[in-house]
């Protein structure tokens, strides 16, 4: 009954980004992975930290961008300051996730 409780509140919290064109559909398959593998609180809790976790990147990443390696800017080009408008959302997905998974 858990998976089914996570998998709907992971639906419930994508699905209008999905609607707006801010998520594309791997978000929404990441997240409900995520909720049938962790559950309803550590979702909850990782939906939050990505979300946190963004909004740190967006802040700092005019600063952070320079100090990674070419070789990874080329990599993650798509978390790039002038892609500020378009940002993926499953790496801070995973980050959220990552962080959670320790404490679920």
């Amino acid at each position: 009954m858990q998976g089914a409780t996570a998998a709907l509140i992971a639906v419930a919290l994508t699905l209008p980004g999905f609607l707006a064109g801010k998520m594309g559909a791997g978000d929404i398959k990441m997240m409900l992975a995520f909720a049938l593998l962790a559950g309803p609180m550590p979702l909850l809790w990782a939906f939050v930290l990505a979300a946190v976790t963004m909004l740190l990147w967006r802040i700092s990443s005019g600063h952070l961008w320079n100090l990674l390696p070419a070789q990874v800017r080329g990599y993650a080009w798509t978390l790039s300051p002038e892609q500020r408008h378009k940002l993926p959302y499953a790496p801070f997905i995973f980050l959220g996730a990552a962080i959670c998974i320790p404490f679920s």
